[in-house]
């Protein structure tokens, strides 16, 4: 069996396609039935202004949020990092089952005045039978 390989993705999702379930306008990667994914590090900050609103953005590998910041921390002036003050890191480095998608969704309200999420994700991918 082949070793899993560290793959990235980054980029901004706007703030009104960060939905509170997974679609294609907040997929970051692609479900695929043969492989899985496991979340390895996570980098967000908001453009345009504050995500001050009552809420969180998380990242989710389709079975668990691998990691979760409370929206009144996320603003243009701090990368919200695993270690960052209000953000929940506690499923990175699980494997998520296959045919499951990388996403960006949000619990609560929608965020204030930020325009986009800029997002780094480090995540594993490997085959399944």
């Amino acid at each position: 069996m082949a070793l899993p390989r560290l793959h990235c993705v980054s980029g901004a999702v706007d703030v009104a396609d960060i939905l509170t379930t997974v679609a294609a306008a907040n997929t970051l990667v692609k479900a695929d039935k043969s492989k899985r994914y496991k979340i390895v590090d996570v980098a967000l900050r908001a453009i345009g202004g504050d995500a001050s609103a009552s809420s969180t953005i998380e990242v989710t590998n389709g079975v668990e949020v691998a990691w979760a910041a409370t929206t009144t921390n996320v603003d243009e002036d701090v990368i919200m990092r695993a270690d960052t003050t209000n953000v929940t890191a506690t499923h990175l480095g699980h494997w998520g089952e296959g045919d499951t998608p990388i996403a960006l969704i949000r619990t609560g309200i929608e965020t204030a005045t930020a325009t986009s999420i800029d997002y780094v994700v480090h995540y594993l991918v490997e085959g399944c039978n």
